[in-house]
């Protein structure tokens, strides 16, 4: 059986949190519980949290099935009335049902959306390989390459030839926009 010693963080996480954040995060997980998976409030019959998940799921209904493992008689500390999975083609993905007022669906709906961590851009520069990254979704301007590095056509249809010249902007700025980050 897996004790919670057992558990070690990831020794390359890239992520990173401030303790304003991880204060928030505790203190959603003992009012809200777990918002990450699929979150659907039963009084409003919307979801909460793990919206772009549902809208992935959506693609494909006929290969989806919400199955309810746990019901609960009355609502738990957290709001919780029923605990379950979305199967989709096979694996199991975590869904809840939650009884809250309008107040606390839009305040879990904010935080589920709010607390994160941030990137550590040392860790991601020199522990990954570039070519992981941006197999991962990074773009070349967020790992810090100058305009002449990037190798973007013109002819490729999802760049617009006004973007490269936002880029050109950004990289005068000497730091990301979004963290502060400085190269």
């Amino acid at each position: 059986m897996t004790e919670l010693n057992d558990l070690k963080n990831y020794h390359k996480n890239p992520r990173q949190m401030t303790e304003k954040r991880f204060n928030l995060l505790s203190e959603s997980l003992k009012e809200f519980g777990d918002l990450s998976g699929v979150v659907r409030n039963i009084k409003t019959v919307e979801v909460v949290g793990g919206n772009q998940r549902t809208n992935f799921f959506k693609q494909d209904p006929d290969n989806v099935e919400i199955m309810i493992s746990e019901r609960f008689n009355k609502p738990t500390k957290t709001g919780t009335v029923a605990l379950g999975h979305i199967i989709y083609d096979g694996e199991k993905f975590s869904y809840r049902e939650v009884d809250w007022d309008l107040k606390k669906e839009e305040r879990a709906n904010i935080i589920a959306n709010k607390v994160s961590g941030d990137w550590d851009f040392d860790t991601l520069a020199n522990a990954f390989d570039i070519d992981l990254l941006l197999e991962s979704g990074w773009d070349k301007f967020e790992l810090g390459f100058l305009e002449k590095d990037l190798d973007y056509s013109f002819q490729n249809k999802e760049i617009n030839p006004e973007d490269i010249n936002k880029v050109s902007e950004q990289f005068k700025q000497k730091s990301c926009p979004n963290c502060g980050y400085e190269f």
